[in-house]
């Protein structure tokens, strides 16, 4: 990928890379929390999110685990088997979410959506439209420097 705008210097102090890290650990530490009482692992919600909040087969799943989480095929898909075989899912095309799926769902996004309101609710709505904009052309350039290695 090439960048036909000149190179931006970095600011003194702290590599971006760095203050990113730390604002991602920062906030799934909140979430970990949020999940702490559920006994369900961060993997294993982001199978009950995504099958409660899309149509996906167990294929696709499996690939939008990989992709997001940067899981081995192998370990998303026991994933996707943990959680079908806890009772949260179903298997099937779609997949479907059980009703204690769904409760977890529900009363885990009610407190995630909470806690968001908490940690971004007063920074302007501009900046933080820059910022989702900035981060996801970080994760692009990211995703595309793990596939050229």
């Amino acid at each position: 990928m090439t960048n036909s705008k000149p190179a931006a210097t970095l600011p003194p102090g702290p590599p971006p890379t760095v203050l990113i890290g730390v604002a991602a650990q920062a906030t799934r530490a909140v979430f970990d929390h949020i999940l702490e009482p559920t006994r369900t692992p961060f993997e294993e919600w982001v199978v009950v999110n995504l099958v409660s909040s899309t149509d996906l087969n167990r294929g696709e799943l499996v690939g939008r685990m990989v992709a997001g989480l940067h899981l081995t095929p192998a370990d998303a898909a026991a994933t996707v088997g943990r959680v079908i075989d806890a009772g949260l899912v179903i298997d099937g095309a779609p997949m479907t979410v059980t009703p204690s799926g769904r409760d977890l769902y529900d009363r885990t996004f009610s407190d995630l959506l909470a806690s968001t309101q908490r940690i971004y609710g007063e920074i302007a709505a501009d900046d933080l439209a820059t910022t989702l904009r900035v981060l996801a052309t970080v994760t692009q350039r990211a995703d595309a420097e793990l596939a050229s290695t």
